[in-house]
């Protein structure tokens, strides 16, 4: 803790630079195959990757096979292009809309999507059914911004993704490479300037339509065609969504996608097709696909080198064979004490919440009861042992898309439930060794975070079954608004790589920081009496979890596309607003740590 403090700085003019700055300064070598370096968080990433990596090499299960075959990088390597033939020559057999619709529906199986998407998830409105949900299609740079923006800067990527598509062409054997390379970023162009901007995108629950109307607005897609094909791998077997409520997301989208299906040329969206089966394929292929990638990385994130192999096949093995890879980690790794640990200070966090709750004067009486039953509600789920009942564990529990191996935790809104992986009960965020300031304000803070990620400016639109109405009255709803948009302009004041954040697009995590800080704060004090070394250590420590050295393209990306501020600036966020930080530390009102006026939500 004490190496990453920079002495230097007073506490009261720039709490991230005392408690990070000296971290910052000595870790500028960001390896080369990452954009950025963190103190906290890829400590515990190493440690898990570490002990799972040993595990696969002598495992004879489906992890420890998938990653030995990985790291034969001779064979890889020998296949050149090879695996993507099938693909590439279902592409090829287009040549009109009945057979598109065929091709279409069979890469749409395989996760791959051109000019919309589809997914199946909780229906938002009522979580104990599921929805069908039909939204945008994809582009590949990191935010329409890249396409939009008439600027030197954005142009360079714009001419990076053409040079990069068109060697993938190439890698391919495709003639006209550089031809196809322009027409997938002219229709990617028009994705984006469809798409909604993600700020927005937040608060998109997805218009419940009928098949029949969804063929009104997009007349020039088969749309009933295009479900029956996707029967084999989903629900809706007619045209009909089969029990399934179908959610059209980004309505605006579909206004613009019959526009692009009238007017863009049959070969213009096999190109989009090559393009998306190939880029998504070219980190499981030979080295020359690759080197194609990191050149592609370098000029979006900064990264100048490819992965080290065991690293690279390490992180394939655990989104690929997820749950065997996570089984392996929590039998044989996993100290199961950690799991009562953690419970129990959720537990302190949710009693110091609902304190608050009773306290809120801002909300109207049956409100505040209504917050406090969704939160006495909310369960808590910390590393599921017992893998062999997974399936049979109550859905409304169910990881998801995560798994118990994650350096994360997790607030579900459709569930109104707490996930906590096995992955973050480590060191450094937690240690029973440690005292409980660290403990606190590092795994507490993060924690709290997920906590009120049910009742940030998204999830407090979901009630305590997880489905969304409007469970406010009209009057607390305004109140919320006009102190959440508080904080929203102060996150709009931080500035990064000549880009103002967007508090807007930040807001749920910046509002989820505070009530993290505060509640796991107050936990932390109820406990037992605590010295002022102490306090200043748990503040130190809730520092100390965000101190990251980033690239400056790195930057850049998280400003346009990442609803997490900046680290800096969710520490300086924070802090700042919270009385408590500014009287351990002695900082004068009106100091940059103890601003006159401060933002409070919860």
């Amino acid at each position: 803790m004490r190496d990453a403090i920079n002495a230097d700085v007073d506490p009261c003019d720039d709490f991230y630079e005392f408690a990070c700055g000296n971290y910052d300064a000595t870790h500028q070598d960001i390896p080369k195959f990452k954009s950025s370096k963190s103190l906290s968080w890829d400590y515990a990433d190493k440690m898990v990757r570490e002990s799972e990596t040993e595990l696969f090499k002598t495992d004879p299960g489906p992890a420890g096979l998938y990653f030995r075959s990985c790291m034969d990088e001779d064979r890889v390597n020998s296949l050149g292009a090879k695996p993507l033939a099938p693909w590439l020559n279902l592409i090829d057999s287009v040549k009109d809309v009945s057979s598109l619709v065929h091709v279409v529906t069979e890469l749409n199986k395989q996760d791959i999507d051109v000019l919309f998407s589809w997914y199946i998830s909780s229906n938002p409105r009522d979580s104990s059914t599921k929805s069908f949900n039909v939204g945008p299609g994809s582009y590949s740079l990191p935010d329409k911004t890249y396409y939009t923006e008439d600027s030197d800067e954005m142009e360079g990527h714009r001419k990076k993704l053409v040079e990069v598509a068109a060697k993938f062409f190439k890698l391919v054997g495709r003639e006209d490479a550089e031809k196809e390379a322009k027409m997938v970023l002219d229709l990617e162009t028009r994705i984006a300037k469809y798409s909604t901007d993600r700020d927005k995108e937040r608060h998109d629950h997805g218009k419940p339509i009928t098949v029949e109307v969804l063929e009104q607005q997009t007349p020039s897609w088969p749309w009933r065609t295009w479900l029956q094909k996707l029967s084999s791998c989903t629900s809706p077997p007619d045209g009909s969504a089969k029990g399934l409520v179908l959610l059209l997301r980004d309505e605006k989208y579909f206004d613009g996608l019959e526009q692009m299906l009238k007017d863009t040329s049959l070969e213009a969206i096999k190109a989009k097709l090559r393009w998306n089966v190939i880029k998504g394929a070219a980190v499981y292929l030979s080295a020359d696909f690759i080197d194609v990638m990191v050149e592609y990385s370098k000029d979006l994130y900064g990264i100048q080198q490819k992965n080290p192999r065991p690293r690279k096949c390490y992180y394939s093995t655990t989104s690929d064979v997820a749950w065997p890879a996570a089984k392996l980690y929590v039998d044989k790794v996993f100290h199961v004490a950690n799991r009562q640990a953690a419970l129990e200070m959720l537990e302190g966090i949710r009693s110091r919440f609902l304190e608050s709750l009773k306290k809120e004067g801002w909300m109207s009486p049956d409100d505040r009861l209504a917050a406090q039953s969704k939160l006495e509600k909310m369960f808590f789920q910390a590393v599921d042992r017992d893998f062999r009942k997974m399936n049979e564990a109550p859905k409304r529990r169910s990881w998801g898309g995560s798994t118990p191996t994650e350096v994360n935790a997790f607030y579900g809104p459709n569930n109104n439930g707490l996930w906590i992986p096995a992955g973050i009960l480590q060191a450094p965020f937690f240690d029973a060794s440690n005292p409980d300031a660290r403990n606190y304000g590092s795994i507490g803070s993060v924690l709290g975070h997920e906590m009120t990620h049910g009742f940030d400016d998204s999830g407090r639109e979901y009630d305590e079954r997880g489905s969304l109405h409007d469970w406010w009255d009209k009057e607390t709803v305004e109140k919320f608004k006009e102190r959440s948009s508080c904080v929203a302009r102060l996150f709009d004041s931080y500035s990064v790589a000549y880009r103002h954040v967007n508090g807007n697009l930040t807001l749920g995590e910046d509002m989820a920081d505070a009530g993290g800080l505060k509640f796991s704060y107050q936990a932390f004090m109820a406990a037992k009496e605590r010295q002022p070394e102490e306090k200043r250590v748990f503040f130190t420590a809730f520092a100390q979890t965000w101190c990251t050295v980033e690239r400056k393209k790195g930057v850049l990306n998280q400003v346009l596309t990442d609803p997490h501020a900046p680290n800096k600036f969710r520490v300086l966020g924070a802090l700042s607003q919270f009385a408590p930080f500014a009287e351990v530390f002695q900082c004068p009102r009106g100091s940059p740590m103890a601003p006159a006026e401060r933002c409070d939500v919860w």
